[in-house]
């Protein structure tokens, strides 16, 4: 277990250190950091529409400031194909809509395509996923001039899943600690400072409680990069998500 850490500890840093080397100010440069609070409620569902189909569905809301201003939502939809145990491929669409003042100001449309490796034992679980996305973005500037542009961004997770308590009756009914990190790597002509996009740090409990729902508490700890010379974010997020499963293979006449 603490070997797993150590390595992931590794892998992380070694993957922000190569990102953030290759943004445009390096580390040559003092930096201005913004911090601020976020809380995040989200949805997440899998379907089941086929031996090796899924439908993957899952819709947000965030706040900052203590829930005191509403940040975003978003909703996505993704099919996902089974390519082996544990291994999955997926392709989606999604759209973010981001507040200013309470208003709307900056829309986003953002296909995806992933490939996601998943392995869970009784010891241990394991997750890593390398997402691509397509970034098109309508905003309006402070004299509400509209504005269009459009980016590249290359994702990659990595997280482990490490069992606490199994309760007496089930197997499926477990509380589990989740550590894990995901790293944002932009790419675009109009990308300039900010090739290194944003780190974040997820840890906390999950709750199983039967197999197709769980709920879970993370703080995630997002250290991100504007588009402006040594210009950057912390937000320290309080995440609570839900993640549900549905089979309907049975429903439908699946064979299996």
């Amino acid at each position: 277990m603490v070997q797993v850490i150590i390595y992931l500890k590794k892998v992380i840093g070694l993957l922000v250190l190569v990102a953030f080397t290759f943004s445009s100010d390096g580390f040559g440069q003092s930096k201005t950091v913004t911090k601020g609070n976020r809380q995040w409620v989200h949805y997440y569902n899998q379907t089941k529409v086929a031996e090796k189909w899924a439908i993957q569905l899952d819709g947000g809301y965030r706040w900052e400031n203590d829930f005191l201003e509403a940040s975003q939502y978003l909703v996505r939809i993704a099919g996902g194909y089974k390519i082996a145990s544990g291994l999955t491929l997926a392709a989606g669409f999604g759209y973010w809509g981001s507040y200013t003042n309470s208003k709307i100001t900056v829309d986003e449309w953002r296909p995806h395509q992933e490939l996601r490796y998943k392995r869970a034992s009784s010891k241990l679980g394991i997750s890593s996923r390398i997402r691509l996305e397509q970034r098109f973005i309508e905003a309006n500037d402070n004299n509400d001039r509209q504005f269009s542009r459009f980016n590249w961004r290359f994702r990659y997770y990595i997280g482990i899943s490490v069992p606490v308590k199994q309760f007496a009756g089930t197997q499926d009914r477990a509380l589990r600690f989740l550590i894990g990190d995901e790293l944002f790597i932009n790419a675009g002509k109009e990308i300039v400072y900010n090739i290194f996009d944003q780190n974040r740090l997820l840890i906390g409990p999950e709750f199983q409680l039967n197999r197709n729902l769980a709920f879970s508490l993370i703080y995630q700890g997002r250290f991100s990069a504007l588009n402006l010379p040594s210009q950057y974010t912390y937000y320290h997020i309080l995440w609570f998500a839900i993640r549900h499963k549905l089979d309907l293979t049975k429903a439908l006449g699946s064979a299996p």
